[in-house]
C-alpha cells in the first residue's frame, strides 16, 4: 500500500485494483462509504470489514492486512460484498483474510467472474454461505480453488449451516470437487445446485 493522496483527514491506499479511502480520526469506530467500496475501520479491534465493492476493477487481489500509519488492520469481508458487480473476472484473498460469519450472496450475479481463488480466505467462524455464487453464469469448475498444492487451504466448511442456493443457476457449472467440504454441521442444503448442469 502506498499513500497516493493526502488532504486533512483522508489518505488513499491502493493495492492492485483493490482501493478506497479511509477516514484516518481519532475514533475508535466509523462507517466509511465511498463510491468504489464502503467498509467500517474499527480502531479498537484493529480491523477493516470490507461490506460492498462497486469499483469497476476486472482483476482484484484483496490483501489480508494494511497498515495505517504505525497500525495494522487486519481485512475481513460480509456477505453481499462483492455481488452484483459485472467488471470483476477474476478475484484473489490472499492468505488470511477474514470471512464473516455470514458470506451469503458473496458473489451473487457477477456475471462476469471467471476465476475465484478462496484457498486463503479464512471461514472458520463462517455459518453462512448460502447463494454464495448464485448466478455466476460465466464461472465454471476450473475457475474456483477452494485449495492449492502448495499451502494448507484456510478455506473451510466446518461450521457452515447454510448453503442453500449456494451453486444455483451457475449455468455454466458442469461439475464440482467438492472432497475439500467438510459438512457435520450443514442443515440447509435447498437448491445447492439449482439451475446447474451438474
Amino acid at each position: 500500500f502506498s499513500t497516493m493522496y493526502n488532504p486533512p483527514g483522508f489518505m488513499f491506499y491502493i493495492h492492485n485494483t483493490f482501493c478506497g479511502l479511509i477516514l484516518t480520526l481519532n475514533t475508535a469506530y466509523c462507517v466509511l462509504s465511498f463510491v468504489a467500496l464502503s467498509l467500517i475501520k474499527d480502531d479498537q479491534k484493529h480491523t477493516i470489514t470490507l461490506t460492498k465493492y462497486n469499483g469497476n476493477g476486472t482483476e482484484l487481489d484483496i490483501p489480508a492486512e494494511v497498515t495505517i500509519g504505525n497500525k495494522t488492520y487486519t481485512i475481513h469481508i460480509s456477505g453481499g460484498v462483492y455481488s452484483a458487480n459485472k467488471t470483476i473476472e477474476s478475484i484473489k484473498f490472499e492468505r488470511g483474510v477474514i470471512a464473516d460469519t455470514s458470506i451469503a450472496s458473496l458473489f451473487s450475479s457477477d456475471s462476469n467472474l471467471k476465476e475465484v481463488d478462496l484457498s486463503g480466505l479464512d471461514t472458520s467462524n463462517t455459518t453462512d454461505m448460502s447463494s454464495m455464487f448464485a448466478n455466476c453464469t460465466s464461472l465454471n469448475y476450473d475457475g474456483i480453488k477452494f485449495a492449492t498444492k502448495d499451502a494448507d487451504s484456510l478455506f473451510t466448511t466446518e461450521n457452515v449451516e447454510n448453503m442453500s442456493m449456494m451453486f444455483s443457476n451457475m449455468t455454466n457449472l458442469t461439475k464440482l470437487d467438492l472432497s475439500s467440504f467438510k459438512t457435520n454441521s450443514l442443515t440447509d442444503m435447498a437448491s445447492m445446485f439449482l439451475m446447474t448442469k451438474l
